[in-house]
C-alpha cells in the first residue's frame, strides 16, 4: 500500500523517518531569539482574548473588593468587642494583620492580569501565614464574644464540609453534623483564598500560566544573551588589540634581528665583550686586594688603637676604598714598620694571626702594592673609555631600544592572549546555556500553548 508516495516497508525504514522529521521541521514556526518576547507577548494577547480573561480579572477583583469590604466592616465591629476580652493582646494583632492583608485587595494601579498574579502570590502567602497564627492562639476556638447572643444562628458558623438541617424557625435539628465551628475570621480568609484559587485555575486552564513560565525564563534568557553580546564586542575589541600588538611584535623582532646581523652589531658585540673582560678584571684585582688587607686586619687593628692612626683607621672600614685613596701609598711604609714590630716581638698577636701577617709581609713584593694600584686606575680608565664608546654608538641605542619595545609587545601579546582564551570559554558556556535555554523555552511552548517553534540565533 503506497500513503503520500510512501510505501509500508518504507515507513519503517530511515529514509522514512528523515521525510517525516524535514516535515515536522517545515510546519515548526521559525522565531528569532531577539523577536522573542513579541511573539509570546501576541501569543498572550490571543490566549487572554480567547479565553475571555480579561473579564474573568475583572468579575475576580469586583469580587475581592467586595469581599475585604464586608470583612473590613466586621472587623471594626469585632475590635470593639475584643477589647472588653482577657486575651485582647492576642486577638487585636490578628485584627491589624487581617486588614493590612485587604490592602491588597484594593488592587492599586494599572489591572494587568499579570500584577493581579503578583498581587495574588502575596495574598496566598499572607492567608497561610494569617490562618496559622489564629489557628495557634485561644482566638482559635474563643470567638462566641464577636456574635449577639439574641441571635443562635450566629453563635456558630460551619464548615462548608458539613451539611446542615435547618428548619424554617432557624434552629438546627441535626446536631450531630454542628461539631466542627470554624472562627468567623478564618472562614472569611478562606472564601478569599477559595476565591483566589479559582480564579487561579481559570488562568491555569486558558494556557496563561504557561506563559508566565515562559516569560520567567525569557528573562534569564535575555540576560544570558545580553551578557554574550557584551562579551562578543569586548572579545571582537581584545581580538583587535591583540592583532595589533601581534603585528608590532614580529615588526620589532624583525628590527631587532636587523640590527643584530648588521657589521656594526659586531662591533657592538666586540665592545661589550671588552667591557666585560675589564670589568672582571677589576673585579679580580679588587679581590686580591681585600683578601691581603683582611689577612692583615688582626695586625692592623692592634696598631691602629693609636687615635692619632686616622689612615689605619680607615683600612680597616673600608680597605679598598682607603687604599684607592691613599695616593702616596703611606700604607706601604706602615707595613714595613710593622713587619719590624713583628720581627722584634714588639708586637703581641695570637701565634696563628702572629705567623699569618709575618708570612705575608715577608713575601710581598715590595712594588706589588704600587703595581696594584696602577693597574687599578688602568683598568678603569680603560672601562671608561669603553662605556663612553658604547654610550655614543647609535646602533646600540637602536638596538636595545628594539630589544626593550620587543620585550613589551611580546608581554602584551601573551597577556591579550591569555584574556582573549579566557573569554572565549566563558562566551562557549554561555552559548551553550543560551542553546539550553532556547531548547527548554521551545519545550514550554510547546507543552503549555501547543506550538512547535525554533528559536533562530
Amino acid at each position: 500500500m503506497i500513503v503520500h508516495g510512501v510505501s509500508e516497508m518504507q515507513k519503517t525504514g530511515w529514509l522514512y523517518r528523515i521525510f517525516v522529521k524535514k516535515e515536522q521541521r517545515e510546519q515548526a514556526e521559525e522565531v528569532f531569539s531577539t523577536g522573542l518576547r513579541d511573539w509570546i507577548q501576541q501569543r498572550s494577547a490571543e490566549v487572554v482574548n480567547t479565553s475571555k480573561l480579561r473579564e474573568e480579572t475583572r468579575d475576580y477583583i469586583v469580587r475581592q473588593r467586595e469581599k475585604a469590604a464586608g470583612l473590613g466592616c466586621r472587623l471594626d465591629g469585632w475590635q470593639q468587642k475584643a477589647r472588653e476580652q482577657a486575651a485582647v493582646e492576642e486577638i487585636l494583632p490578628l485584627f491589624r494583620e487581617a486588614r493590612k492583608l485587604l490592602e491588597l485587595l484594593q488592587f492599586q494601579g494599572e489591572l494587568t492580569l499579570e500584577k493581579v498574579l503578583a498581587v495574588n502570590v502575596q495574598l496566598g502567602t499572607r492567608i497561610t501565614n494569617l490562618a496559622q497564627k489564629i489557628e495557634s492562639s485561644s482566638f482559635w476556638n474563643d470567638f462566641d464574644f464577636l456574635f449577639d447572643p439574641k441571635r443562635p444562628l450566629d453563635n456558630i458558623t460551619y464548615d462548608a464540609k458539613n451539611i446542615l438541617n435547618i428548619t424554617d424557625t432557624g434552629n438546627i435539628t441535626d446536631t450531630d453534623n454542628a461539631l466542627d465551628r470554624i472562627n468567623p475570621l478564618l472562614k472569611e480568609l478562606l472564601d478569599m483564598d477559595t476565591q483566589r484559587k479559582y480564579f487561579e485555575q481559570k488562568v491555569a486552564e486558558s494556557g496563561y500560566t504557561a506563559i508566565a513560565s515562559i516569560y520567567s525564563k525569557l528573562d534569564s534568557l535575555e540576560q544570558n544573551r545580553e551578557k554574550f553580546s557584551r562579551l562578543q564586542k569586548e572579545m571582537d575589541s581584545k581580538k583587535n588589540r591583540l592583532a595589533a600588538a601581534e603585528e608590532k611584535r614580529m615588526e620589532k623582532e624583525k628590527d631587532l634581528h636587523h640590527l643584530r646581523v648588521s657589521s656594526a652589531s659586531h662591533d657592538l658585540d666586540a665592545l661589550k665583550k671588552k667591557r666585560a673582560d675589564i670589568q672582571e678584571q677589576i673585579d679580580d684585582n679588587e679581590t686580591e686586594l681585600l683578601s691581603f688587607f683582611s689577612k692583615l686586619k688582626p695586625l692592623i687593628r692592634q696598631y691602629a688603637d693609636n687615635p692619632s692612626d686616622g689612615l689605619l683607621r680607615l683600612y680597616l672600614e673600608d680597605p679598598l676604598t682607603a687604599f684607592l685613596n691613599d695616593e702616596g701609598l703611606s700604607i706601604k711604609h706602615t707595613l714595613l714598620y710593622l713587619k719590624s714590630l713583628l720581627k722584634s716581638g714588639k708586637i703581641s698577636l695570637k701565634p696563628e694571626d702572629f705567623i699569618a701577617s709575618l708570612a705575608l709581609l715577608e713575601s710581598m713584593d715590595e712594588y706589588v702594592l704600587e703595581q696594584k694600584k696602577i693597574k687599578q686606575r688602568r683598568l678603569e680608565q680603560e672601562l671608561s673609555k669603553v662605556r663612553e664608546l658604547i654610550m655614543h654608538n647609535d646602533l646600540l641605542v637602536k638596538s636595545d631600544d628594539a630589544a626593550y619595545r620587543l620585550e613589551h609587545y611580546t608581554k602584551l601579546v601573551n597577556k591579550l592572549s591569555e584574556e582573549t582564551s579566557d573569554m572565549e570559554e566563558t562566551g562557549e558556556i554561555l552559548r551553550e546555556t543560551i542553546l539550553r535555554e532556547h531548547e527548554f523555552i521551545s519545550n514550554l511552548i510547546k507543552l503549555g500553548m501547543g506550538r512547535e517553534i525554533i528559536i533562530k540565533h
